[in-house]
């Protein structure tokens, strides 16, 4: 999907969603992540987020592939599926995506991380270091992927803590991705939700930049569009008082953020 200049928002069944896709700040610099949706139904929904791997060719055309990839399985699968969940067409896709990256013999790799919600259920599909998470409209940390990468499984295991992860020099060192043939897909476990609970899918320009505290505050209440905002006045300032990156972790910057409001 390519960049936007301002904040989309679209309605789709019980569901609000925000999203927002841009590249990094700099003179011809291209955005390498790509976002997608696919609404089922009137219930059914997923939030597709991947980010290009930096380092390695055409990361553009990697996150493309990945979210067209699962996009088109899931259109196919859609009136085929014998229940709710949309599982199949999701691992189907990623798998698809994977197999036609490797054809290429480009080296081209990508993130990709998915959240598939039907009515009051979520789960989500891993690989690599984009990420998820789910809060409360109190702040509760509901739930949040785990990011595979060296300083993402430092925090999980206890050996380093989030601040430290967040200077890490190993922050970006990622072990599992997509146009690899180890890759492997992390499904999480099914997610209750609960009215006004708050979901967020990104890249990694925003997960690099806030702790899992300051994200669950800035989505839990008040409108999402305004949440959205936020980041950006958020990169919009530090443009401002670090031009050079020096504090800030510039990159292309993604999300997607969806609120559930069922009667």
């Amino acid at each position: 999907m390519q960049s936007f200049e301002t904040i989309r928002e679209v309605n789709l069944g019980p569901y609000e969603v925000v999203y927002y896709t841009q590249a990094c700040p700099g003179p011809g610099a291209v955005n390498e992540d790509s976002i997608g949706f696919f609404s089922s139904g009137a219930e059914g929904l997923v939030l597709i987020a991947a980010d290009g791997a930096g380092g390695h060719p055409k990361g553009e055309e990697a996150s493309h592939c990945v979210v067209n990839s699962v996009i088109e399985n899931l259109e196919s699968g859609a009136n085929k599926a014998k229940s709710p969940s949309l599982r199949n067409s999701i691992l189907d896709g990623m798998e698809a995506a994977n197999d036609e990256l490797l054809s290429f013999g480009t080296g081209s790799k990508t993130t990709a991380t998915i959240c598939e919600i039907y009515g009051r259920k979520l789960r989500t599909y891993q690989v690599g270091d984009s990420g998820i998470i789910v809060s409360g409209q109190k702040g509760k940390l509901k739930y949040k992927t785990v990011f595979h990468s060296l300083a993402g499984y430092g925090v999980e295991s206890g050996l380093i803590n989030e601040q430290e992860a967040l200077v890490s020099s190993n922050l970006n060192e990622v072990f599992n991705i997509l146009g690899d043939k180890e890759m492997s897909i992390e499904l999480g476990p099914i997610i209750d939700l609960d009215d006004r609970d708050t979901v967020l899918v990104a890249s990694d320009g925003i997960f690099d930049n806030f702790s899992i505290d300051e994200l669950t505050e800035i989505i839990r209440a008040g409108s999402i569009m305004d949440s959205g905002k936020q980041f950006l006045q958020f990169f919009s300032d530090r443009l401002e008082s670090d031009p050079h990156g020096q504090v800030t972790k510039y990159d292309d910057l993604s999300f997607l953020i969806c609120r559930l409001s069922m009667k």
